[in-house]
């Protein structure tokens, strides 16, 4: 087993001289100077802000790269500074804030999460993981992520660098995302956890996953302040595999097709021209969105039965009839 003192003196040491500057981290024992220190959040911000500003960047940057996050982040702190602000914008204006990030489930969570803090815990952030799990939206990593680096809680996240990181220190097989490797990992993650830095550990962590030990590619051992403690290293220098071998490759699911048949329909009155649209549900792909009229037909469906398909789903919409095939095609219908 890695010893977990020289561990997290080695990992802390590095990301203090290391560490990335960004807008919503801050730490007190960089040694990166006082141009590094402004361009981070301030030390003097108090617990309150620091949970906002840390839940809004790890809820953007979930399947997003960090430098595409830094402008949204910053306009989105502009636009609703605090969890307050955030509460009482419209769904169409965060959505229309978020476009771009993709995954547009998560701009729905934080709108819904900011909601439930304002009108049921006055608008106060829990600082513990179990208080911060009741957010709609917040699940084990955020909760974690946000308790610890925002609140000094004693608390372990686990996410895609810090699994890598942790099974290539140990060398663990198995598919991470299976119940019991997903354990492995989260008892190796509390066990090195340090307890007096507990959220600059874990953002050390996953720093090294995202800038050393590297999905793609071979991972720049020559600068891992661990490498020397690590096994699957120790495994390729006496010609076992390679280090990238760790974690074993998930099967990645089949990919599933749909067809769709759309239908644009344009109003013109007079000088006036107006297109519809319908909103995507709630649930699933893409939810919430507007999009043209469209209903999903089978793959081998010919296209008369497509436009057949369309047509009455357009007309459901609109209340009436639309024009038959080989009317006057300067006959529109009616936008209600």
């Amino acid at each position: 087993h890695p010893p977990p003192l020289q561990i997290r003196l080695s990992l802390l040491h590095w990301y203090d001289g290391a560490h990335r500057v960004l807008p919503w981290r801050r730490n007190p024992h960089s040694r990166l100077g006082p141009a590094a220190a402004a361009g981070g959040a301030s030390l003097d911000l108090p617990t309150q802000a620091f949970l906002y500003r840390v839940w809004v960047c790890e809820v953007m940057a979930q399947q997003t790269q960090l430098d595409r996050v830094k402008a949204y982040w910053g306009a989105w702190m502009e636009r609703w500074p605090d969890v307050a602000s955030l509460a009482a914008a419209t769904d169409d204006d965060v959505r229309a804030a978020w476009a771009g990030l993709g995954y547009y489930r998560r701009a729905a969570f934080l709108l819904k999460g900011a909601r439930y803090v304002v009108e049921e815990l006055n608008g106060v952030f829990p600082t513990d993981v179990a208080g911060l799990l009741k957010i709609p939206g917040v699940g084990a990593y955020t909760s974690a992520a946000m308790a610890s680096i925002a609140a000094g809680a004693h608390a372990a996240v686990v996410d895609g660098n810090v699994v890598r990181v942790l099974s290539r220190l140990r060398a663990l097989a198995g598919d991470p995302k299976s119940g019991a490797a997903g354990k492995a990992h989260a008892r190796l993650a509390a066990r090195l956890l340090d307890p007096g830095r507990p959220g600059d550990f874990n953002q050390a962590v996953m720093e090294l996953g995202a800038t050393v030990c590297t999905p793609s590619g071979a991972p720049a051992c020559a600068s891992c302040p661990v490498a020397s403690l690590c096994h699957a290293r120790a495994r390729a220098a006496a010609g076992a595999g390679s280090a990238t071998d760790f974690p074993t490759p998930a099967a990645k699911p089949a990919k599933r097709e749909e067809r769709v048949a759309v239908c644009v329909v344009e109003a013109v009155d007079g000088g006036a021209r107006r297109v519809l649209l319908q909103r995507r549900p709630e649930g699933g792909l893409l939810a919430g969105l507007w999009e043209f009229p469209s209903v999903p037909v089978a793959a081998d469906a010919g296209a008369n039965v497509a436009r057949a398909a369309v047509d009455a789903h357009v007309e459901l919409l609109l209340g009436e009839a639309l024009p038959l095939w080989g009317e006057d095609a300067r006959q529109k219908p009616r936008l209600r």
